[in-house]
């Protein structure tokens, strides 16, 4: 009986309503169903404020369904911070020009941006769990790809599937998480996804410095992620759907099931007519006809996730994490050694924020979050701005970040070059070439051994800032001001505009900096760092302890 209930349930929900269930799932339509089903479409079901059980600690499945899904945040950070290790042996191996490596780590975003296209349609269609299990097929496909080829052209593709992995991680697994919790533990919980993030990143720099002298060393800091891929696919398989795709594919006793198995609500009822009228209201309509009617007032809240994923990108990110060991050469970790060990640091601090951001993020609220860490971020690049100023006018020694002169003849991607003498002029042989280049920058930082230290702790303020605010909370808010049956669309569509910052950020990094000079570049992200307190403090709404309907009804009526 509950087969022939499931099939005709099934039925009602038409295309959209993709099924993925284990033989577990055929027990009973009751809660044993919740763990087999495969989430997909649309909006999820939110509790009540007023919830009597709403100072209880979340069920056990929660934790269980929102860590699972968080796993994809622990690829997407080992994913864009192992290139800043391996891009050295990379090069060297595969002889490749500046203008091939930033084509490497260009890829990445240039896939994300497309996913965030295409992909709002699969997260809205088949769903949240179907796409996060559809991400560990392409995490696995490109880490392997990667590992395996040493042809450029092949490598580009592996990359660009990782960031067609990465950008659709990043979408459905916050929507899916945000729609299992109750309000007053989303914050936190959404956040997770953002500390998971955090610790790929800080994996990726111990796995660079593990094999930063192995052979071949750069193809098994790729292949590490596929194993945590493959593990995230087999156990998202057996997580619960959310209760608003339930109630889209008319599966009304499903998700009261899934409301009380959550322990979403005690007013269950109230709950389930809160979810249908979101997404009567959300689907009357396709998300282009609601975006150009301006229905709901989605050009508001599109100005709002179109803002905060521009400032997040454009105020620098990127390019402390993917050129992390090449910013810490400039700042006097004159070795590869020295350099990446120092990541492996930046790593553990950033952790450490987000850990204080997701414990906080609740209690502050998004605005102070966002306020006080972007605050932070804009010392320190005043800071590095400083710095980078200072030793490029004390130093005789030119520190290039990438030359393609010479690059089989030095042991890592950088050159220093005397000032005013041409790379045709300066002609090394491998043995001394590499002598010189730790000499020079040794001796570029010998007399400011205090403005080195500076500018390391200014690189720790940064990062810990940004894991503090603009990291986390950049993804909660986006979970949050978008309507039910659109939301993975417009989620999609602010996140595009993040990635392709991302791919403009890091793939113009190296020519900023031949062109402005570090300090220069730092100084435009100082000015942006202002314009992103200004847009916050103006423009973005706050929305603690608010359920997704009292946030949208707040937004539509703005």
């Amino acid at each position: 009986m509950a087969v022939g209930q499931e099939d005709r349930e099934n039925l009602l929900g038409g295309a959209q309503c993709l099924e993925l269930e284990p033989t577990l799932a055929a027990h009973n339509v009751g809660d044993t169903a919740m763990l087999a089903d495969g989430d997909d479409d649309l909006d999820l079901p939110q509790p009540s404020r007023t919830s009597p059980g709403s100072s209880r600690d979340a069920p056990a499945i929660v934790y269980v369904a929102a860590t699972t899904a968080a796993l994809g945040g622990l690829l997407f950070g080992y994913d864009i911070g192992v290139i800043s290790g391996a891009k050295g042996p990379m090069r060297r191996e595969l002889d490749l020009t500046c203008s091939q490596l930033e084509a490497v780590v260009a890829f990445l975003p240039l896939g994300a941006c497309l996913a965030s296209l295409v992909g709002g349609n699969a997260i809205d269609h088949y769903g949240r769990k179907f796409t996060i299990i559809f991400n560990a097929f392409l995490f696995t496909a490109g880490s392997l790809t990667v590992t395996l080829s040493s042809h450029l052209g092949v490598i580009l593709f592996g990359r660009f599937m990782l960031g067609f992995a990465v950008s659709l991680s990043a979408i459905a697994e916050c929507i899916y998480i945000s729609e299992i919790v109750r309000p007053e533990k989303r914050g936190m919980f959404v956040s997770l996804n953002e500390l998971t993030i955090t610790v790929g990143i800080l994996m990726a720099y111990l796995v660079n410095y593990m094999f930063a002298a192995t052979p071949h060393g750069w193809r098994l800091m790729f292949l590490l992620s596929a194993f945590v891929a493959v593990a995230q696919g087999i156990l998202m398989f057996f997580m619960p759907k959310t209760p608003h795709f339930l109630m889209l594919c008319q599966r009304e006793k499903r998700a009261e099931a899934a409301i009380r198995r959550l322990e979403l609500s005690h007013n269950v009822r109230q709950t389930m007519t809160d979810i249908r009228l979101g997404i009567q209201e959300a689907s009357s309509n396709s998300f282009y006809s609601v975006l150009c009617q301006n229905k709901d007032n989605m050009a508001s809240r599109l100005l709002i996730g179109f803002g905060l994923v521009f400032f997040q990108q454009f105020t620098g990110q990127p390019n402390i994490i993917y050129y992390a060991n090449d910013v810490f050469y400039q700042v006097g970790f004159c070795d590869e050694w020295s350099s990446t060990l120092a990541s492996v640091g930046l790593g553990l601090m950033k952790v450490v924020s987000t850990i204080v951001s997701l414990t906080l993020v609740d209690r502050i609220g998004r605005r102070k979050a966002l306020m006080g860490g972007i605050s932070m971020m804009m010392i320190s690049v005043l800071g590095l701005s400083i710095h980078g100023f200072y030793t490029d006018s004390q130093s005789s020694i030119h520190i290039e970040t990438c030359s393609d002169y010479g690059r089989n003849a030095t042991n890592q991607a950088h050159l220093f070059l005397p000032r005013n003498e041409s790379a045709q002029e300066f002609s090394v042989q491998f043995e001394d070439s590499v002598r010189f280049a730790n000499q020079a920058c040794r001796h570029s930082v010998d007399d400011s051994v205090f403005f080195r230290y500076a500018a390391f702790g200014a690189l720790v303020l940064f990062v810990c800032a940004y894991s503090f605010s603009f990291g986390p909370i950049t993804w909660v808010l986006l979970s949050e001001i978008f309507p039910p049956a659109v939301k993975g669309r417009a989620m999609a569509f602010a996140t595009s505009l993040n990635w392709l910052g991302n791919f403009v950020v890091s793939g113009t990094f190296l020519q900023a900096v031949q062109i402005l000079s570090l300090g220069g570049v730092y100084f435009v992200y100082f000015i942006l760092c202002g314009c992103s307190i200004a847009f916050v403090y103006f423009l973005v709404p706050e929305t603690k302890n608010r359920t997704l309907e009292e946030i949208s009804k707040e937004l539509r009526l703005k």
